[in-house]
């Protein structure tokens, strides 16, 4: 597969900043409550990837300041992109874990599909998207109408 590690450590980082603090955590034995209620599905997904990556790296001191950085404000930036850059030189020395972890967040390939059937429509339509593999749907069945719909994934 050819690979952008680039892009893949910032999907990857994305996927996962929300859920550092508790990724971080639940390594200590701290944070299991966390994925009981809101947002499993994703909290699930992150620390799968999140114990990949530590399985794979231990301790790493790189990549350990970085998601500890990130742990501190997930929605900044620069820390994001720390941890970013920490995931793209390890994955340039271990293409079969940028891999794995792609499959993990979903593949590369990207979906966007507008569908209506039987007397349905759709209007107004945007949908964009960039990065790793993402699926954007829009589909309106059995006499529905579906108006000014807006989906982006950047």
């Amino acid at each position: 597969m050819d690979q952008n590690y680039a892009q893949i450590a910032g999907a990857i980082t994305t996927s996962i900043a929300p859920f550092i603090p508790y990724l971080i955590e639940s390594t200590k034995g701290v944070a299991k409550s966390f994925g009981e209620g809101i947002g499993k599905v994703s909290y699930d997904q992150a620390k799968s990837i999140w114990e990949t990556i530590k399985s794979r790296f231990g301790d790493d001191k790189y990549i350990e300041l970085a998601a500890v950085t990130l742990a501190s404000d997930p929605q900044d930036e620069d820390y994001q992109s720390l941890l970013a850059k920490a995931l793209t030189v390890r994955l340039k020395e271990t293409p079969d874990l940028a891999d794995n972890l792609v499959d993990l967040i979903g593949g590369q390939e990207t979906i966007q599909e507008v569908l209506a059937d039987k007397s349905s429509w759709v209007e107004e339509i945007e949908q964009e998207t960039t990065g790793m593999g993402s699926r954007q749907i829009v589909q309106a069945k059995n006499d529905s109408v579906i108006k000014g719909v807006k989906q982006i994934k950047k």
